[in-house]
């Protein structure tokens, strides 16, 4: 394929998906919780061993209800 179509194509899809998301957004605020990284979320702030830790250590900073992004 031609890189153009192939460059046009990814720029016009990144800016439908953003459009979507604009339109999507949810009408109520979500809970506090950790800062997340685009597209992977707080996938590496949950660490593969033990992470009840993390979970203990936002709780006490964020509250028993937290928003964590993870892909999935």
């Amino acid at each position: 394929m031609e890189p153009i179509v192939l460059s046009i194509s990814f720029i016009a899809s990144i800016i439908l998906l953003r459009w979507i998301k604009r339109i999507y957004k949810p009408s109520l605020p979500l809970p506090p919780g950790p800062k997340g990284y685009p597209i992977i979320g707080n996938m590496l702030d949950v660490p593969s061993v033990m992470p009840w830790k993390a979970f203990q250590e936002w709780s006490k900073t964020y509250g028993d209800v937290m928003f964590l992004n993870l892909p999935g």
